[in-house]
């Protein structure tokens, strides 16, 4: 009877820890991969997501040509791509950082003094070739020209939607509950702490048991956790994702993929330690009988 209520309490308390584990996995997550910028201005840079946002600013002016008159160039020309990449970088930096409560950067996430100096020339040009008075009117839609594209380019650096996350609560929100991450960190490590040094008692006669309880808690973690993150990545499902915006799709669906990915290679990590341990209880058990 005594064997069997060690038994039911070892199984009871791998099941917590191997639950334990998951929450300490999430959590960790959260505070290194969800709050860290760098995870995503790597992303911006790895996967060329700047190329996909010029691209889609040369396809809207260039659709916009008809309306407005002014070619294409005359916006991209302006735009250099190093600075639109660090513009789009900054961006991110600096809403993270402003989330985690942290200094922001003071520094302008894109300077549009070019891009204002190459309009004004083309108005400039234009008025000159076709007598166009330089008066109150043409200011007027010069300026409003300028605010136009400055517009069109700051939605284009946000490729992430963080203005309307910002507009809709969302990252007041997080802003609200970033503080506790750490006191979550530090209960869930707690409690999984606690579970260890509880079926270590346990099972303080047997070291093969403590072994083999271990291991069936990281095995038992890793599945729960993997299978569905290699559901998620061998089946492209976020590929059907309804976003109609390219580069803005193709910015959501690196980041998630990038998530699944450092998840299951946590996951690989504790499966190993189940090998390992499950190796430990497999050699203690034969010197135990021997």
């Amino acid at each position: 009877m005594k064997k069997f209520n060690n038994y039911a309490a070892s199984l009871i308390f791998t099941i917590l820890t191997a639950f334990f584990i998951i929450f300490t996995v999430f959590v960790r997550f959260a505070g290194t991969t969800v709050m860290n910028e760098k995870f995503y201005t790597d992303i911006v840079k790895s996967e060329k997501l700047t190329d996909s946002v010029l691209n889609s600013i040369n396809k809207f002016f260039d659709d916009s040509y008809a309306s407005s008159g002014i070619p294409a160039e005359v916006y991209l020309n302006a735009i250099d791509k190093d600075k639109l990449e660090s513009a789009i970088c900054n961006k991110i930096e600096n809403t993270i950082l402003e989330i985690k409560g942290e200094k922001v950067s003071d520094k302008e996430v894109f300077n549009f003094s070019e891009v204002e100096k190459s309009i004004t020339n083309y108005f400039e040009a234009f008025a000159e070739e076709n007598n166009v008075d330089v008066n109150e009117k043409y200011q007027e839609q010069l300026d409003k020209t300028i605010e136009a594209a400055k517009t069109e380019i700051e939605n284009h650096i946000d490729i992430f939607m963080l203005d309307i996350m910002d507009r809709s609560g969302v990252l007041d929100k997080a802003e609200k509950l970033y503080p506790f991450l750490t006191p979550v960190m530090i209960a869930v490590i707690s409690a999984l702490a606690v579970c260890i040094v509880i079926l270590a008692v346990l099972n303080r006669k047997s070291i093969p048991a403590l072994f083999y309880w271990g291991a069936v808690s990281c095995l038992c973690s890793s599945v729960i956790v993997a299978v569905p993150c290699l559901i998620l990545k061998f089946s492209d499902y976020f590929n059907g994702l309804v976003i109609r915006t390219d580069y803005i799709f193709k910015s959501v669906t690196a980041v998630l993929y990038s998530m699944v990915d450092a998840l299951l290679l946590v996951q690989i990590i504790i499966f190993a330690a189940a090998v390992i341990l499950f190796v430990l209880y497999a050699v203690t058990g034969r010197l135990k009988k021997s």
